[in-house]
């Protein structure tokens, strides 16, 4: 398994590989020649100096050497680096899923304990664009609580209207129980009473249980 400390490894010897090249450029220009072409002199004539033949046959040749050592070694970085991306995001998602699956047992196992409590209320209708459509309220939801309030407090729906308006922009909890498509599930919401463009501060009409 590749890991950033192989990443860093080979980063080390690129930077010093580049160093080497970067002396071999500066050595062969100032000896007045460049990387390639012919060794003579500014007439066009042949060097006579052997030893400047020898010592820049030798640094081209060490250059050219170096060059392709670093063509490779850009692309194992480039390999490795893919591979510790690759590591990373897949560690990544295992973490999340593993996040995921715990939160949802949780979640789970919260509402479990919903299963037997008795509802006392019913949304009869919800209006678009408003605070209950936004909580994602919607008809036929059995409110198992709302807020504090549930079957055995209630008193006739009226401590519902009493905590909303005391309750405006502030957030209440609300547990209801859902019943689409044959299941039965329940659904912890977050509900905001607050002034909107219709009336009241749901936009929803709650109905005592039947």
């Amino acid at each position: 398994m590749t890991t950033i400390s192989d990443v860093k490894v080979l980063m080390n010897k690129k930077d010093e590989l580049e160093v080497e090249i970067k002396e071999l450029h500066d050595f062969l220009r100032d000896k007045g020649l460049g990387t390639t072409g012919g060794l003579v002199d500014n007439d066009g004539f042949p060097l006579s100096d052997v030893d400047k033949v020898i010592s820049v046959r030798e640094a081209r040749g060490k250059l050219a050497r170096l060059q392709n050592d670093h063509i490779a070694l850009m692309k194992e970085i480039e390999n490795a680096m893919v591979q510790v991306h690759s590591q990373a995001k897949s560690h990544r998602t295992e973490t999340v899923s593993t996040k995921t699956n715990h939160s949802t047992s949780v979640e789970q196992e919260d509402l479990s304990r919903y299963d037997h409590v008795a509802k006392f209320a019913r949304v009869a209708d919800v209006t678009a664009n408003s605070p209950a459509a936004l909580a994602r309220l919607k008809v036929d939801d059995e409110i198992l609580e709302f807020g504090s309030i549930h079957s055995t407090n209630n008193n006739g729906l009226k401590a519902v209207g009493e905590l909303v308006r005391d309750s405006e922009n502030r957030q209440i909890q609300v547990v209801v129980r859902r019943r689409e498509n044959e299941q039965v599930t329940t659904k912890i919401l977050m509900l905001t009473p607050k002034k909107w463009d219709g009336r009241g501060l749901l936009g929803c009409h709650i109905v005592p249980s039947q």
